[in-house]
C-alpha cells in the first residue's frame, strides 16, 4: 500500500490500516503523519516493510515502530536526523535493510547502529570515512554497504573488518 497525500493522517486512519492483517509493505510520501500515528503501526503482525517519504515523522518519532518484531525493511528518506534515527533503531532486532537518505548528521550518528545485529543491507546518502566505517564493522550480518566512501588505505583497513561483507557501492 503506497499512501502519496498533501494532507495529515490521523489516528483514525492509522487504526483502520493497522487492522489491515495481510499488509506486508506501507509507503508513506509527502504525508503529514508523526509518530502517534505510527505507535499504531507497532505491533502490526505483519508489516514488513516501511517507507517514510518527506513526512513529519522524527527521528525520535521512529522508536514507535522500533519494537516491531515483523519489521525488516525500513526506508527513510526526507529530513531526519542520522543520530536520532539510529538511536530509535540501533535495538531492531528484525531490521534487515536500512536505508538512510538524509544531510542531517554526521558519520558519528552511526554508532547507535551497532545495536542492529541482523542488519544486512544499509545504504546512506552521505560521505562515510574510516571513523564511520569503524561504528559499522562490528555488525554480524551486513552484507551490503552503499555510501559515499572515499577509498584509501584506512578506509580498506575498516572495510577488511566487515568479515560478512559481500558488495561496496561508492
Amino acid at each position: 500500500l503506497e499512501v502519496f497525500a498533501s494532507h495529515t493522517l490521523v489516528g483514525d486512519h492509522f487504526d483502520k490500516l493497522a487492522a489491515i492483517k495481510t499488509l506486508k509493505k506501507l509507503s508513506f510520501s509527502h504525508v503529514g503523519i508523526d509518530g502517534d500515528a505510527l505507535a499504531h503501526l507497532k505491533d502490526h503482525p505483519t508489516l514488513e516493510s516501511l517507507t517514510l517519504s518527506h513526512t513529519n515523522v522524527s527521528g525520535r518519532d521512529l522508536r514507535e515502530v522500533a519494537s516491531n518484531k515483523a519489521l525488516k525493511g525500513l526506508y527513510l528518506k526526507g529530513k531526519f536526523n542520522v543520530m536520532s534515527a539510529c538511536k530509535a533503531v540501533g535495538a531492531m532486532e528484525s531490521l534487515e535493510t536500512l536505508v538512510l537518505q538524509t544531510s542531517l548528521g554526521t558519520e558519528a550518528g552511526l554508532a547507535p547502529l551497532r545495536g542492529a545485529k541482523n542488519l544486512k543491507v544499509l545504504q546512506i546518502s552521505m560521505p562515510v570515512t574510516e571513523d564511520g566505517l569503524r561504528h559499522l564493522a562490528d555488525l554480524p550480518k551486513l552484507q551490503e554497504l552503499k555510501a559515499m566512501v572515499r577509498v584509501n588505505r584506512s578506509v580498506v583497513r575498516e572495510l577488511a573488518r566487515m568479515k560478512s561483507l559481500k558488495r561496496l557501492d561508492t
